[in-house]
């Protein structure tokens, strides 16, 4: 996959890459939509769509540390604002500093999977939650998912609850 990156790379504007290299694909930022912000340009916007379908594909593949950003950058695809589009700039820079990453799988002798659940509450603009889940199994993580809660809970518990049952149903 490092190939793929290295191709996502050399299809992004590379003027867009230059300056201060990031240690994370995301900030605090990454689910705050401002309105008002500046809708992008058409031609622009079929770059941001192109990316952001290339991340996705990356994502699943073998670049599980972008799932949440991802996650939201498909959310935004339809009309996106300069705000997301540094939001998917920052991700690039990322993936540039981070292109030689792989993921590794190995197997442990005590073959425990280990489940990490997390909600975060109402942090989308239609106020839904958002929950990632990780599946430890030796070394690695063979499922890693980060998605839109699809219906509104009206307490952070809540939000954990349905993130624990979205949790539950690759365990079955």
């Amino acid at each position: 996959m490092s190939d793929y990156i290295q191709s996502m790379i050399d299809t992004f504007p590379s003027k867009e890459l230059k300056g201060k290299s990031v240690s994370s694909p995301w900030n605090d930022n990454l689910f705050k939509v401002t309105k008002g912000s500046n809708k992008l340009e058409k031609k622009k916007a079929e770059q941001f769509h192109t990316a952001t379908a290339q991340g996705l594909f990356a994502c699943k593949r073998a670049r599980p540390d972008i799932n949440p950003v991802i996650a939201f950058l498909t959310t935004r695809v339809k009309e996106p604002t300069q705000e997301d589009w540094m939001k998917l700039v920052r991700m690039m820079k990322y993936l540039l500093k981070t292109k030689l990453d792989s993921l590794t799988l190995k197997l442990s002798n005590d073959m425990i999977i280990k489940w990490y659940v997390n909600a975060a509450f109402a942090v989308h603009p239609d106020m839904k939650s958002q929950t990632g889940f990780t599946a430890i199994l030796g070394k690695g993580a063979p499922i890693c998912t980060s998605r839109k809660q699809i219906l509104n809970t009206r307490s952070s518990t809540e939000a954990e609850l349905v993130g624990a049952d979205d949790a539950a149903e690759p365990m079955l």
